[in-house]
């Protein structure tokens, strides 16, 4: 699940324009966000921002009443945000879901980190636009505020 819908828009927005929300150093991910700056559609965004909010809201309810029973629902919903590279938490919140899987024998941070090391040298990755506040990795953050300025939806402009 993501909470924030318009860093989704851009992330989908971006990867339009670029091969690859992901880059091998940084020095290319620096000319990928000065140089393309997707542009979100703001005909209707509030709309469209609501809908998903509340579709996600009712897989949540749904997914909760599915699981009735289960006393560690609220522990089983993982939104996106909590697992990105860019969250200090994001190992503790791999190591819940990985556990919860089965794909690990548990949920201990300091053990995967040994099996696994440290992620991004690993895999030679760095994040394009997810680290970086909004105004700076779109072209229109002016039109895109006005819709969303005043709603309980501004929060996701930060």
């Amino acid at each position: 699940l993501r909470q924030n819908t318009p860093r989704r828009k851009i992330s989908a927005a971006a990867n339009k324009l670029t091969t690859s929300p992901h880059v091998s150093n940084e020095t290319h991910a620096k000319e990928l966000r000065e140089n393309f700056k997707p542009t979100i559609k703001t005909e209707n965004l509030y709309e469209s921002i609501s809908g998903e909010h509340h579709e996600m809201l009712s897989l949540i309810k749904n997914f909760k009443h599915l699981c009735k029973g289960d006393f560690h629902v609220d522990e089983r919903v993982h939104y996106y945000e909590d697992l990105v590279d860019s969250n200090p938490a994001s190992d503790e919140h791999w190591g819940k879901v990985l556990y919860q899987l089965g794909g690990w024998n548990t949920s201990n941070v300091t053990k995967i980190r040994e099996w696994v090391g440290d992620w991004h040298a690993v895999n030679g990755t760095v994040i394009v636009h997810g680290r970086h506040p909004v105004k700076d990795v779109i072209a229109n953050y002016k039109a895109v505020a006005k819709v969303l300025r005043g709603t309980e939806f501004e929060w996701m402009l930060d």
